[in-house]
């Protein structure tokens, strides 16, 4: 649980310097690609704090040892994973329409799904989801050489860009702002796709995804989603299967 606690920490510390926005909102980004701000009854502060807290507890609530006594049952919310085929793609959002007939024409079996909650985060996605922190894809942007590159990792854990950079023979992989986010998928950080973006990007798929049956990636918004499986990430978007962190 130890360990738990600490991913739960590093992967939610802030990346960027607070900024201070014309309409008197106050923003600053953390490492898991969510923009925290303050609001109309809170503080950027109390964002940050509250958002820590959530990511500790959800980190600690899945290694949890199984019957130990809780205050909240868990899992949170008992769903069942939504059914792809229930959703029209003229329902969905335009940059989820076009990852959905990308999937379409390379073949894929999942379909783009519309949620009522956020996604952005691995571990909100498995909280809408029901399912295992580890079975989402996040789709993380970096610069390798200062050419765009795609990694899709569990959310179980986070990139080692010092191997992972070693393993591909470039001399650096740096994390990408989120302007060169939008600028190399045109989705924004949270709702990053593996495919539909506008020119094909170089693909890292990470082995830790092939211990699952079903995975899910996101759909080209913070709130859309789709089923896949590792072998069909590596199928549809050309990529290497590597592993890229603990």
């Amino acid at each position: 649980m130890r360990g738990a606690k600490v991913r739960a920490y590093t992967e939610h510390t802030t990346v960027s310097q607070v900024a201070t926005h014309p309409d008197g909102t106050v923003t600053i980004d953390c490492a898991c690609g969510m923009r925290l701000t303050n609001g109309p009854g809170w503080s950027l502060d109390e964002h940050i704090r509250l958002h820590r807290a959530e990511a500790r507890f959800l980190a600690l609530a899945e290694v949890a040892p199984p019957g130990i006594p809780r205050l909240l049952p868990w899992p949170l919310v008992e769903q069942t994973p939504p059914d792809p085929a229930r959703s029209s793609i003229d329902d969905l959002p335009p940059r989820a329409q076009a990852v959905a007939a990308a999937l379409t024409a390379a073949g894929a079996t999942g379909q783009v799904t519309a949620l009522p909650d956020s996604t952005r985060t691995a571990a909100q996605a498995a909280a809408a989801l029901g399912c295992t922190v580890g079975q989402i894809a996040n789709s993380l942007v970096f610069l390798a050489d200062d050419e765009p590159l795609l990694v899709l990792t569990s959310g179980r854990h986070r990139v080692d860009t010092a191997a992972l950079a070693v393993a591909l023979g470039v001399a650096r992989i740096e994390r990408a702002t989120p302007e060169q986010v939008r600028a190399a998928t045109g989705q924004a950080i949270g709702g990053v796709a593996p495919l539909g973006h506008p020119a094909p990007l170089r693909t890292v798929v990470d082995l830790a995804l092939a211990d699952y049956d079903q995975v899910w990636a996101a759909g080209g918004t913070p709130h859309t989603v789709f089923p896949t499986s590792f072998a069909e990430l590596v199928a549809v978007t050309g990529g290497s299967p590597l592993a890229v962190g603990d």
